[in-house]
């Protein structure tokens, strides 16, 4: 176990999220007043368990250990825990999670004593971690420290006990731990260099004139050259001027002060002529006696993330310039707290209000809604379930107007802010109603329209057709919307109808045009077909409507009217005929009778003259009956 913890205390990380392990490597990965941080990252339980074997093994045992409570794979937190406090019963535990679920009663059952056990809940700050590794390593180099005292204070008092062979066999001992503690040293020292031959940042190691005397691989490699070349070269050799005086300085006030220095962004040649952006953080090296005699330092290759924090501000920049130019209305709200963050000119136009009014007021006090409400909208647009939105906004002049929003989450400046733009409805709403009311007009001229209305699309399907098609054809409008009539058109006037259909389409109207069409029930019915296109807003056909008027009635009184006009010419015939026929018989009936009345009863020819005289009466009747059937036709017209 190593004596002299004074600059540096053993912390074991384990999550099972790698981006929480990196936050522990960035906060716990510099000196923090005068502590520095041996830092071990495990993602499961069992790695972490083995860690704790290892370090007890390697007397090099941890002071704290963050354990993250929930594991997507292999045990829990807790077991974790549990094995670590069998393995070591000196070591500080902090209990990481991020639910509310977790009982801290049950864990302390199960990882005792509560002294040793704390808990700390995610998201953390860098402070929060910073401060949970120097307070809980500081109790543990005390607790330490007391162990130690203790075991040397019963061992003085074993010593005053013991006679002069104890104490020479006391001193053997105090010998041979003296040679083991110079082999753990000597171990420590060959693992330490392992340590820094395979951690990712660089290691450098510098005399008080600046020329390395030792550097890792990892700096090699940030600063492209060999290991060879490093040793003996000055920052001078491959940073600016500017650069080495700034690093003079920093070093020089940690020579005089003794404080840690930190320089958080500088860039450096490589061998190659390239450049990198680095941060450095280094120490004040001592030898034996604790005389200065150079610096060691840890360097980081910040070059990616300056690229990505660049690109970052850039695009920040553009967006900045996006919503501070658009003519849109756009709003910057907070979901916490529903303040209005920012307001570009247009809104600030839109709304009535200069921009330092706006951006003081809340979200709540310009939407109609009550507070309640608007936290739910807010919600909803914070978790994406929703980012369209229909509301009614205050003006500055007492006016409210509806308004369209799309609103989602955006994160500036590391905040999460909602992104609103709105748009002023209210014409377009009064057009909607004007249009529905239209429309609601036209539909209840079509629904009280005598005569078939069909409404198709500019696919020929059905959209609508008013009741009196139901009544007149058969068809419920459920049983054909959506789909074509082609079912009620007979084979013989598919040609005539396809003509009609592009007439319509052209933009052509027709009217009057007679054919025929079959109903539900398979009846061919008379029509008379008038068409017209229909188009949208922009003056584009989208469809056609079609009046067909059942002309069955119109064609049977057409019928019959041909009819009575035959019969009125029979009728006018017939009178002519029999007003002939009259003329002729009355002549013969006359003639007849002259005769007889020069003839005697018993006369040869008496007989035959007499039948002339009965044939002629009954030839009579029969033209008084088509001369009584001529005035009837003439008393119908």
């Amino acid at each position: 176990m190593n004596t002299d913890r004074s600059d540096k205390v053993r912390i074991l990380a384990v999550d099972d999220d790698q981006n929480v392990l990196d936050l522990y490597e960035e906060f716990l990965s510099f000196p923090i007043s005068t502590y520095q941080f041996d830092l071990t990252l495990c993602h499961q339980s069992e790695t972490a368990v083995e860690a704790v074997q290892t370090a007890i093994k390697d007397a090099e045992p941890f002071a704290v250990a963050f354990l993250d409570i929930r594991m997507d794979s292999g045990p829990d937190g807790v077991w974790a825990a549990q094995q670590i406090r069998i393995l070591d019963p000196n070591i500080e535990i902090v209990m990481v999670t991020a639910h509310d679920d977790v009982s801290p009663e049950e864990i302390v059952s199960r990882v005792p004593p509560a002294g040793k056990l704390l808990y700390i809940k995610k998201p953390f700050s860098p402070e929060e971690i910073k401060q949970f590794a120097v307070a809980l390593g500081a109790k543990w180099q005390q607790e330490i420290q007391l162990l130690e005292i203790q075991a040397q204070l019963e061992g003085h008092v074993e010593e005053r006990a013991t006679d002069l062979l104890k104490t020479n066999r006391q001193m053997s001992r105090e010998i041979e731990e003296r040679r083991r503690a110079e082999e753990e040293l000597h171990e420590s020292e060959e693992k330490y260099r392992t340590i820094l031959e395979n951690i990712e940042e660089g290691y450098f190691e510098v005399d008080l004139a600046g020329d390395f005397t030792f550097v890792n691989d990892s700096l090699c490699r940030i600063a492209g050259y060999n290991r060879d070349e490093l040793i003996g070269m000055n920052n001078r050799d491959y940073t600016t001027p500017e650069t080495a005086k700034e690093m003079y300085q920093v070093f020089s006030k940690t020579y005089q002060t003794g404080e840690p220095a930190r320089i958080a962004d500088y860039e450096i040649f490589r061998k190659d002529g390239s450049t990198r952006t680095l941060e450095l953080s280094a120490s004040l090296m001592g030898n034996s006696t604790g005389e200065p005699v150079g610096f060691r330092g840890v360097v980081r290759d910040i070059t990616e993330r300056k690229r990505a924090e660049e690109a970052l501000r850039e695009s920040e920049e553009r967006y900045r310039s996006l919503f501070k130019n658009n003519h849109t209305v756009m709003l910057l709200i907070d979901p916490e707290t529903a303040d209005i963050v920012d307001a570009n000119p247009a809104a600030c136009s839109f709304y009535g209000w200069g921009h330092e009014e706006l951006t003081n007021k809340k979200i709540t006090d310009i939407n109609t809604l009550t507070d309640e409400q608007v936290f739910q909208e807010i919600e909803r647009a914070k978790s994406e379930e929703n980012q369209h939105f229909f509301f009614r906004h205050r003006l500055a002049r007492d006016e409210i107007v509806d308004v369209e929003v799309f609103s989602g989450p955006i994160v500036l400046n590391g905040k999460q802010l909602l992104y609103s733009i709105v748009h002023d409805i209210t014409e377009r709403k009064q057009a909607i109603e004007a249009l529905r009311a239209s429309e609601e007009k036209y539909r209840t001229v079509l629904e009280a329209n005598p005569d078939p209305v069909v409404v198709y699309d500019i696919e020929g399907k059905v959209v609508y057709y008013n009741p009196a098609f139901t009544r007149v054809f058969g068809w419920s409008l459920g049983e054909r919307l959506g789909k074509k009539m082609d079912v009620f058109v007979p084979e013989e006037s598919l040609p005539e109808t396809q003509t009609m259909i592009n007439r319509v389409l052209a933009g052509e109207s027709f009217s009057g045009i007679e054919t025929r069409r079959y109903t539900k029930e398979g009846k061919l019915i008379p029509v008379s077909i008038s068409g017209a296109v229909l188009r949208d807003m922009d003056g584009h056909p989208v469809g056609s409507v079609i009046n067909l008027r059942d002309i069955s009635e119109q064609k049977n009184l057409e019928g019959q009217l041909q009819q009575a006009q035959k019969m009125e010419a029979v009728g006018t015939l017939a009178g002519g005929i029999a007003h002939d026929f009259n003329n002729l018989l009355q002549a013969i009936q006359g003639y007849t009778e002259l005769l007889l009345m020069r003839k005697k009863e018993g006369d040869s020819d008496w007989r035959e003259l007499q039948e002339v005289i009965r044939a002629s009466k009954r030839g009579a009747e029969l033209t008084q009956q088509l001369l009584t059937f001529s005035r009837k036709v003439e008393s119908k017209r």
